[in-house]
């Protein structure tokens, strides 16, 4: 009896030693986020995505099917647009699939996880740069008009793009071997595993601190500065409206024609003062929109870039599961938003949609 209980004590002792070294395993079954926030982050992620995506394909429709749509800034917003709905189509299903499942199962393979981790990126840096890209070329446009017929053109545009997106693969294609599959202890399932970083992850600072550099606080501090002059400049140009000096200088100079010419005189300026009141509220319009589109995107993006940089340099890092809620679907706003700010404050894009709109209702209804 006395050796027995030797042996049962140095089994329990065993068997101790054990647990301190290999976690218990998790049952699936109990593993699964509560209820409210899973349906919560479904709702919000499927809904900004299908609103996204139909709008951003809608942009695109529009602005390579209909006429006198192609200009260099409508080209930069299609390449917007396509980044848009690649971060729909490359993050959302995995989004709303992880709320369904155990934490931290993935269920899209060792390829999904490295190839959609690769595109949510690249959507990422391809948005930002091609924001960057417009917000110039409106500022050669207005505060350079005379460069601006060489430089800003529809072909420059599409060259432009390319290196936008040939600069973007590159850049990210570094993601394609830096995550990968690791397993998960769950008892009840075998083959459970998570998609993560396959290197410590201190080892990513140097490239989460270069992302935020290049593709958030760069193109921030060039917003302010260009956009500052762009609006300087044109506001400026409503005081050059007026035509009362040339007026003045017409009448000193032709003498006894001055009522005759007063006419002429009058007629020219009324005809001039209006075609620039036009062309300045269509720039300041158009500036207004994609001001709208620069500051959705800074102010979108910031809870998710400060988390990163917290975590970055934390010991521990910060994960709150409603803050990452909020904080993604403000992404997901930002990417679908900037069709509905096309609508809202371009008459060129609203009649556009319409156009769209009432061809699908001919189509649909056969009228």
């Amino acid at each position: 009896m006395k050796q027995e209980s030797e042996t049962n004590e140095t089994l329990q002792n065993m068997l101790e030693n054990l647990s301190s070294i290999f976690p218990t395993m998790r049952n699936s079954s109990e593993a699964y986020l509560p209820a409210e926030f899973r349906w919560t982050a479904t709702l919000a992620y499927s809904t900004t995505a299908l609103v996204g995506v139909f709008g951003n394909l809608l942009v695109i429709g529009v602005v390579l099917s209909m006429k006198g749509m192609i200009s260099p800034t409508n080209c930069y917003l299609v390449s917007l647009a396509a980044a848009d709905c690649l971060c729909f189509l490359s993050s959302t299903p995995t989004e709303i699939v992880w709320m369904h499942v155990p934490e931290d199962v993935y269920i899209f393979g060792e390829i999904g996880c490295r190839l959609l981790t690769f595109l949510s990126y690249l959507a990422i840096n391809a948005s930002s740069l091609s924001i960057a890209a417009f917000t110039l070329e409106r500022y050669i446009g207005i505060c350079h008009p005379m460069k601006a017929q060489f430089i800003c053109t529809v072909k420059r545009a599409k060259m432009i793009i390319c290196f936008i997106w040939i600069f973007s693969v590159l850049y990210t294609s570094p993601w394609l071997f830096l995550t990968g599959l690791s397993p998960l202890d769950y008892e009840d399932w075998k083959d459970a595993c998570r998609c993560t970083f396959k290197m410590n992850r201190s080892n990513y600072k140097a490239i989460f601190m270069t992302d935020m550099l290049l593709f958030y606080w760069i193109p921030f501090f060039l917003y302010i500065v260009v956009y500052g002059r762009i609006v300087f400049t044109l506001y400026g140009n409503y005081r050059d409206l007026c035509c009362k000096k040339t007026s003045t200088k017409l009448k000193r100079k032709l003498g006894s024609f001055v009522e005759i010419d007063e006419m002429t005189s009058a007629n020219f300026c009324i005809v001039s003062t209006r075609r620039s009141v036009r062309s300045n509220r269509s720039r300041v319009q158009i500036v207004n929109m994609l001001i709208a589109i620069v500051f959705t995107f800074t102010i979108c993006w910031l809870p998710y870039r400060g988390l990163v940089v917290y975590n970055s340099f934390a010991s521990q890092p910060w994960i709150e599961k409603w803050y990452l809620l909020v904080a993604k679907t403000m992404i997901y706003i930002n990417c679908a938003l900037n069709p509905i700010l096309y609508h809202a404050m371009s008459a060129k894009f609203r009649g556009a949609f319409r156009q769209v709109f009432r061809q699908l209702l001919r189509m649909i209804t056969g009228k």
